[in-house]
């Protein structure tokens, strides 16, 4: 064998070769002489290389060994590494890899080592694990060959009471996307009013139904539905010298829901916005809390309902507004219907709410019905003479009928919550 023939030739020299005669054939030569003779190629080399050693080629091509460096910061020491599109690498950690660690082969730059979804990665890869990777020129990274870990399993959480969210209990890892939705406390129902210092009747806590305290008076609303309903609101009353319209509903809470990219594994603080309270005789109702996902999915509470037939509470969705007495023959209007919150099944948003109905004015009027979703029905109003029934609700509270059963049923929890689901679930 020839030494270095497998070298590209030098300019001036391509083609030219030295050859030994094994059959001479009728050209006289002696065999075993040596000639030089000039050999053309369809392509001919152009740039003078090095050796040829396929050995040396599949290592390039395909880089592999043990790392070394920090678990930030990975190293592989690969010479004739070339950095190109493609470019395929094996690597061998020599320590457990942080999150969003980077590799930099034959001092090529340190690059940024990511899963197929182009996040990150997660800090999950141990020491002693194999990894292959392959150079995106596009995104100047590397990026997992094969997914680069398992996808996290579909899950979710509802958190009905405020607490912390510790992203390792459910097995997520850096770079997961969850999906948050926050549900803001329901507000509180207003009253019809109250004479010297005296509560005849009383809004509803969020999502539970009104109550009269006096028995001329109509019927109260019901509360609305689900996570975040608004409370109903008061019967209207006639004390023989005053009358009174009917409280309105209070509003639902907000619902708002953002994606959110875990950034790292931090726990995160979860708040749940608490119910608000319905008026009492002596203090105006209250507004629901506000739910929280850290500093990430914020949504406030329903307002509450005003007295007397003011306005209803605001929110996700509306409360019905407090039915009008007009005379104290007819005692009282309804209480309005709470506005309707969320009912969720499963994980899931299944019911997004409706307004609460409005009650029924004295003398002649039921309260209004719900045939949407959530909202409370309202309650009707009474006279000397008998009562009707209340407003029905598909799944809110429904209003108190005007005589016998004053009180509004009640709807659903009126405190927040925070749902999160990941994984595509």
């Amino acid at each position: 064998m020839i030494p270095n023939k497998d070298r590209i030739p030098a300019p001036g020299k391509e083609g030219w070769r030295k050859l030994t005669v094994v059959d001479a054939g009728s050209s006289g030569l002696p065999v075993g002489a040596e000639i030089k003779a000039k050999v053309e190629y369809a392509d001919e080399a152009t740039q003078e290389g090095k050796p040829y050693n396929k050995a040396a080629m599949d290592e390039i091509l395909a880089a592999s060994g043990e790392t070394s460096g920090t678990a930030e910061a990975l190293i592989l020491d690969q010479p004739g590494f070339v950095l190109q599109d493609g470019a395929v690498v094996r690597i061998k950690l020599h320590t457990d890899m942080a999150a969003g660690a980077t590799l930099n082969v034959n001092g090529t730059g340190a690059k940024a080592i990511k899963y197929t979804t182009q996040d990150n990665t997660d800090g999950s890869h141990k020491a002693g694990s194999w990894l292959q990777l392959i150079y995106s020129s596009s995104l100047d990274a590397y990026t997992f060959q094969a997914g680069g870990a398992s996808p996290t399993p579909p899950g979710y959480v509802l958190f009905e009471d405020s607490g912390i969210f510790d992203p390792t209990v459910y097995g997520l890892k850096v770079g997961d996307i969850i999906s948050v939705t926050c549900i803001g406390g329901g507000g509180g129902g207003g009253g019809a009013g109250s004479v010297g210092g005296t509560a005849y009747t009383r809004g509803g806590d969020a999502g539970k139904g009104g109550k009269p305290y006096y028995l001329s008076a109509g019927g109260s609303g019901g509360g609305g539905a689900g996570y975040g309903g608004g409370g109903g609101g008061g019967a209207g009353y006639s004390n023989g010298d005053d009358y009174f319209s009917g409280g309105s509903g209070g509003g639902a809470g907000r619902v708002v829901s953002s994606s959110v990219v875990l950034s790292s594994l931090t726990p995160i603080p979860v708040t749940v916005g608490a119910a608000g309270k319905g008026f009492t005789g002596t203090s105006a109702a209250t507004a629901g809390g506000a739910s929280s996902f850290g500093s990430y999915v914020s949504a406030s509470g329903g307002t509450a309902g005003a007295n007397n037939g003011g306005s209803p509470g605001t929110g996700g969705s509306t409360g019905g507004r407090g039915g009008k007495s007009t005379s104290t023959n007819y005692y009282s209007g309804g209480g309005g219907g709470g506005g309707g919150g969320v009912i969720i099944i499963d994980g899931r948003i299944v019911v997004l709410a409706s307004n609460g109905g409005n009650g029924g004015n004295a003398p002649n009027e039921n309260g209004a019905s719900v045939t949407g979703t959530g909202g409370g029905g309202g309650g009707a109003r009474a006279s000397s003479s008998g009562g009707r029934l209340g407003g029905t609700s598909v799944y809110g509270g429904q209003g108190g009928d005007g005589w016998n059963s004053r009180n509004g049923a009640d709807g659903g929890s009126g405190k927040g919550c925070v749902l999160i689901t990941w994984g595509g679930y």
